[in-house]
């Protein structure tokens, strides 16, 4: 394999788990299926997939706060 067909891989486990509904577990699986099954890949892959599961947090709490002001306009709370 060369470098850009590992590098597209481990965007897609990074993006996989990006996503709510695959998140760590999808990610991972994929990425142990593509990458390879030694002990370094796994490690590789588990620390990927958790960087791209956090990735959104500060965001959607950061946009939590608003939305709530800006739900209570319209419903009792």
């Amino acid at each position: 394999m060369n470098f850009w067909d590992t590098f597209y891989k481990e965007i897609i486990v990074f993006g996989l788990s990006l996503l709510p509904i695959s998140e760590i577990r999808g990610a991972v699986i994929y990425g142990i299926t593509a990458l390879g099954k030694d002990l370094s890949t796994q490690i590789f892959v588990y620390v990927i997939s958790v960087i791209g599961n956090f990735l959104p947090v500060p965001f959607i709490l950061l946009l939590f706060r608003p939305l709530l002001k800006y739900l209570k306009k319209f419903f009792y709370m």
